[in-house]
């Protein structure tokens, strides 16, 4: 497994990207109610009262416990054995969380803390393993662990200048080093061994890889496909998508090593790829392996039958599949049949070659959010609507909508609300769903409801004014106001948040005329948009706030792409903490506030966050699938 020298962050759908959803069609499933042709109202354009200044306090950052589910953003090592055992790592401060799936089916378990930012993992047994950990920050020397006990337990082996490490059992291995570089910059590279668990490693022998000018690699993947035959892949510093790789081979358990392939600097279809980053190489014999590389494509990874003169891409994850498939782990042969993890912290599993690859987990990928007593409605990638009861710890339940572009599902105590960008649906208990069209021409981005029947929808083409209804859709009155607005929070008939967005005048630009840039505010109204009093900082008016829900006049959180702030006295006063640098709160119903301190978050990915201290920390939430 290669050294991972950049971070990936999890990609979410910016405020940007919204009009483009929303240009998707809708349609009706075969038993839902004959459409009713709405009635439109325009009402006198809402007014802009006051500018406010709220007081905002930046208090300690967001803190996370991850409990026994891993960040899904796989920022930290990963592993499959050929053993079938899924290992993970996250960086939490100072120190690496680990955690294990014992088969591709059983559940994630914690097994603690290793110190340091842990780079690689390397498991020769079910129980022996080691791992190596950078302790002192990017470029330092790294430090070399061991565990006996399949990871529950660690002990310190020795600090060298490691790259990375193979051992074949729990005391044989070999290990890439580098050197300080040389008069031309370059690195010196070279192989060691060991015979007692790395504690001492012997005479090196180097690696000649010199000519062709690699700084230090942070992409290296060991694979031995037979007990003497093994290879070794390196790759350059990335940029822009590619990078240079080079494969070596050995017949002699890596006492010497000679070149087999490296990336050609045009394209050529049958060469070791160029495109990509080399995430790992797997060989299940001396002539037969794979390569995985991120920013690979989609659901595919390359084959070589040559012993990696010549590379093919192959499919086995679909292409279609929300959110990506592109991968970061592959393992075609352990006792469950074959396994991968995706990018985005996906496993999938094959029980034998030419079977259907099934998707296990996670079991939704959560992007909207909102709460009804005790239990979620959750919009995941793909559309898919679901309930999942919180308060009770029943298992998850699958809705299934006729809106097929589904940007919105709202519970209430016997109906439930599904919008999409043409229409609002409404089913009470288990009759057939009802459908309420949006205007003639309006195509909704955002909405939000505080009853059955009260609701208000951002829409286009006029991105200046709001939709609002009392009866369910059958009636709107349209309100133009003095913003474009963003993510609406409906507390009531009258008593409306949002965000709104404000073109200022042309800037300077010299390679672009007509620049404008907009400005960024939360509203509000408590005369159902006939008049706005905003609120402003500069902690928000640059960066495109994400969304704002209020649980009640007072209560309420607004968020952007690196902060949360909380108010308890309706905007006058706010606590401002940093999120993690990962976690992007999806836009509009990213939060779905809670009574006492309560409040839950999804980013559009999985495990959902819990609060229950109005922010300040979030743990796992508690939840069946």
């Amino acid at each position: 497994m290669g050294l991972t020298g950049q971070r990936r962050l999890r990609q979410i759908a910016s405020l940007a990207l919204l009009p483009l959803i929303a240009l998707l069609a809708s349609c009706g499933s075969p038993g839902a109610t004959p459409i009713a042709k709405p009635v439109v109202q325009n009402k006198t354009p809402g007014k802009l009262l006051a500018t406010k200044f709220p007081t905002i306090k930046l208090a300690s950052a967001v803190a996370i416990n991850w409990g026994n589910s891993p960040n899904l953003n796989l920022q930290g090592a990963k592993l499959i054995t050929r053993f079938g055992v899924t290992y993970i790592t996250e960086l939490v401060g100072a120190k690496s969380q680990l955690f294990v799936r014992t088969t591709p089916k059983s559940s994630w378990d914690n097994l603690g803390n290793l110190p340091g930012d842990v780079v690689q993992l390397d498991f020769p047994s079910p129980n022996d393993g080691f791992a190596l950990a950078e302790t002192n920050g990017p470029g330092s020397v790294l430090d070399l662990y061991s565990t006996s006990d399949a990871g529950r337990s660690w002990k310190p082996v020795t600090s060298a200048s490691f790259i990375q490490v193979h051992f074949f059992n729990s005391r044989d291995g070999i290990a890439l080093f580098g050197a300080s570089s040389n008069a031309n910059g370059v690195p010196s590279l070279s192989i060691s061994s060991t015979t007692d668990s790395g504690k001492t490693w012997n005479s090196a022998s180097s690696l000649p890889v010199e000519s062709y000018g690699y700084l230090i690699p942070r992409y290296v993947s060991f694979s031995f496909g037979s007990p003497e035959t093994g290879y070794l892949a390196i790759g350059s510093e990335p940029g822009a998508g590619s990078q240079s790789k080079i494969l070596f081979r050995t017949d002699n358990r890596g006492q010497t090593w000679r070149e087999v392939s490296k990336s050609p600097s045009q394209y050529s279809p049958s060469a070791l790829p160029m495109n990509g980053y080399l995430e790992q190489i797997s060989f299940t014999s001396a002539t037969t392996g794979y390569l995985v590389e991120a920013r690979g494509p989609r659901g595919a990874l390359y084959f070589t039958s040559d012993g990696g003169v010549h590379w093919s891409a192959v499919q086995i994850l679909s292409t279609s599949a929300s959110p990506s498939t592109s991968l970061a782990y592959f393992r075609s042969t352990t006792p469950f049949g074959a396994v991968a993890l995706t990018n985005i912290g996906s496993l999938w599993n094959q029980l034998r070659p030419g079977s259907p690859w099934v998707d296990l987990y996670p079991p939704y990928w959560a992007e909207k959010l909102s709460i009804n007593k005790g239990t979620l409605a959750a919009v995941s990638r793909g559309g898919r609507a679901l309930e999942i009861p919180v308060a009770s710890g029943d298992p998850m339940a699958a809705t299934k909508t006729p809106a097929s572009t589904l940007l919105d599902f709202q519970l209430f105590d016997a109906t439930k609300i599904a919008v999409s960008n043409r229409a609002i649906w409404t089913q009470v208990r288990s009759q057939a769903w009802e459908r309420a069209p949006l205007p003639k021409g309006d195509q909704a981005l955002f909405a939000d409801f505080a009853t059955p029947s009260t609701g208000i929808v951002a829409a286009i083409p006029n991105r200046n004014s709001i939709l609002s209804t009392t009866d369910g859709g059958r009636r709107w009155e349209r309100v133009s106001v003095p913003f474009m607005p963003l993510s609406p929070d409906v507390l009531s008939a009258n008593d409306w948040w949002m965000i709104g967005g404000t073109v200022g005048s042309p800037v300077n630009n010299p390679y672009k005329k007509n620049v404008r840039v907009m400005t960024y505010y939360l509203y509000h109204t408590t005369n159902a948009g006939r008049s706005w009093t905003r609120y402003s900082s500069s902690l928000w008016s640059q960066i495109s706030p994400y969304g704002v829900k209020f649980l009640d006049s007072s209560v309420g959180y607004l968020w952007t792409s690196n902060r949360l702030f909380l108010t308890t006295d309706g905007g006058r006063n706010f606590v401002a903490r940093n999120l993690p640098s990962w976690l992007n709160i999806s836009s509009g119903h990213g939060l779905a506030p809670g009574g006492n301190g309560k409040a839950w978050i999804a980013d559009g990915s999985y495990p959902l966050l819990a609060t229950s201290n109005f922010g300040a920390s979030f743990d796992v939430a508690s939840s069946k699938s």
